[in-house]
């Protein structure tokens, strides 16, 4: 048997390693962790890969329904948005998510001068 992890969970467990302060650089970096393939979303198999590294081994149906939890698109996938959007909720931050767009567009800004 598997022991399962919320999403939430999950979020709140790599928050601790943040400090108290979250800066919308260490958001992109949090995001660029995951976000192997560079396309601004999170799929199931990149979240499995990080889980992995970090000691987690799940069930694809577990990774899908943490995606599901966060992904408010409901497109399969976790954009930066609700990476965002969640990570905040989890640390009470909601001062943030007003940043979280602004952030996204120097993401994908900083992905362009790649």
């Amino acid at each position: 048997l598997h022991d399962t992890i919320e999403f939430n969970e999950f979020l709140q467990m790599m928050s601790y390693q943040q400090s108290e302060r979250i800066t919308v650089e260490s958001l992109i970096d949090a995001f660029r962790i995951f976000d192997k393939d560079e396309d601004g979303r999170l799929s199931v198999a990149e979240l499995k890969k990080v889980m992995s590294t970090h000691g987690e081994r799940m069930a694809k149906r577990e990774l899908e329904e943490m995606i599901n939890e966060a992904d408010a698109k409901s497109d399969g996938f976790i954009n930066y948005e609700d990476f965002c959007k969640m990570l905040c909720e989890e640390r009470n931050i909601k001062s943030s998510l007003k940043r979280a767009s602004e952030s996204r567009r120097k993401l994908d800004h900083n992905r362009n001068l790649s």
